[in-house]
């Protein structure tokens, strides 16, 4: 990992006024991910010199979207190898991370993961979402995922009747109706910076 992909983690990490002692737990991470990248498939090929700037550094812009509470459960919809729910669980230790994801392999690196790094905030769900019951989460985010107004509906189920839905889109996705967009874009960042966000309403539809 670069000076630079680093510099700009610690800028972010800044910017949310967390302290820059998290940037061993994420970088220790992030070398589990280039380490595991081809076996387990968890991210391309292409990105593997770049897991810092393209997915540990993005996964913290959920973050300044929403900054998670201590006390509150947040769930990752297919985490794969932690991105964001793992790098969020290394910053914010009173909030409840699930990392939701299906593949077996995957999950069993999640799970080294929690244990290598001493995550006592994270719980895993090794199924689909679809099969989790409903209601459960205060914060529900996603990144990599289909299109964003289906899969934003499809989380919505997860989510407490005044749950928030975060999800991470690519520089062409639409806005739906109904649903803010907050920019994140930060220098050196490898990532659009684009969140959709949606706030449920008590008794709402």
């Amino acid at each position: 990992m670069s000076d630079e992909q680093l510099a700009t983690v610690a800028r972010i990490l800044r910017e949310l006024r967390l302290p820059q002692t998290l940037l061993s737990l994420l970088l220790a991470h992030a070398e589990a991910v280039r380490a595991d990248a081809d076996r387990l498939g968890l991210v391309a090929s292409r990105d593997q010199g770049s897991v810092l700037s393209r997915h540990t550094a993005d996964s913290l812009l959920f973050a300044l979207a929403r900054e998670p509470e201590d006390g509150e459960q947040w769930a990752d919809v297919g985490s794969g190898a932690g991105f964001p729910g793992l790098v969020l669980a290394c910053c914010y230790p009173g909030t409840i991370f699930t990392l939701v994801e299906p593949q077996r392999r995957r999950a069993a690196f999640l799970e080294l993961q929690r244990a290598g790094l001493g995550l006592e905030n994270v719980e895993l769900a090794i199924q689909r979402a679809d099969d989790l019951p409903p209601g459960r989460f205060d914060v529900v985010v996603a990144r990599a995922l289909a299109e964003p107004a289906l899969a934003m509906e499809a989380m919505r189920r997860l989510a407490r009747p005044d749950g928030t839905i975060l999800v991470a889109v690519g520089p062409r996705a639409s806005v739906p109706p109904g649903i803010e967009e907050i920019d994140v874009s930060r220098a050196g960042v490898d990532s659009p910076g684009r969140i959709f966000m949606m706030t449920q309403t008590p008794g709402g539809a």
